[in-house]
């Protein structure tokens, strides 16, 4: 927030903003890398890369300022910038044979217990 508070406001029009709720719905999808997001000037750019984009310059801001935020931003920056680390990849590793066989049977373990 205090990141957000200090860029400078960009007007958006009601063009815009439609295609900024598209752009979350399009974010929303399992691979970030191969689903686009349209910027407000008409570029488009994998949602990853933009995501990577924004957390560089929020380290950037956060480095001037001393605070201690570098590990919670180089920890996101690590999901981007590799699937691996995102939590829906473990869990689609996870439950890749059945999610909905193997989730019934976490519930009983853990009813068990």
């Amino acid at each position: 927030m205090v990141w957000l508070a200090s860029v400078p406001t960009v007007p958006l029009t009601q063009k815009d903003q439609i295609q900024a709720v598209q752009n979350f719905k399009n974010a929303a999808h399992y691979d970030l890398k191969t689903v686009g997001i349209l910027n407000p000037d008409n570029d488009s750019m994998p949602a990853a890369q933009a995501a990577l984009a924004i957390i560089r310059r929020m380290k950037e801001f956060y480095g001037k300022l001393g605070l201690p935020v570098q590990e919670v931003l180089e920890f996101e920056y690590e999901k981007f910038a590799d699937a691996w680390n995102r939590y829906a990849w473990k869990i689609r590793e996870l439950f890749q044979d059945g999610y909905v066989k193997k989730g019934l049977e976490l519930i009983g373990e853990r009813q068990e217990k």
